[in-house]
């Protein structure tokens, strides 16, 4: 895991959408590890745009971005299955 100093993590709404598909290990939803550690920002600047994106707009339930160190990512992932070794089912169509 990455030191508690290392940079930061930014989480858009569709990122948080998927992640609740997915179980953190201990009965909750990655997506509410997350929440529960991070800051909200319903508004921010992206890639030197002068005028700010808002996310309030959005048809999703996360309207925001949220921000949140990388360690905190990462121990929110820790627990998942992946960690144990699985690497999931295959997907037939």
């Amino acid at each position: 895991m990455s030191p508690p100093g290392s940079p930061a993590a930014r989480l858009h709404p569709r990122t948080l959408e998927v992640l609740t598909k997915l179980g953190a290990g201990d009965g909750r939803r990655i997506s509410d590890v997350l929440l529960a550690q991070g800051r909200r920002v319903i508004d921010a600047h992206y890639a030197g745009l002068p005028d700010l994106l808002d996310y309030r707009g959005l048809d999703t339930p996360f309207p925001f971005t949220l921000t949140l160190p990388q360690w905190g990512t990462e121990h929110a992932f820790a627990g998942g299955p992946w960690s144990r070794g699985d690497r999931g089912r295959a997907v037939r169509r």
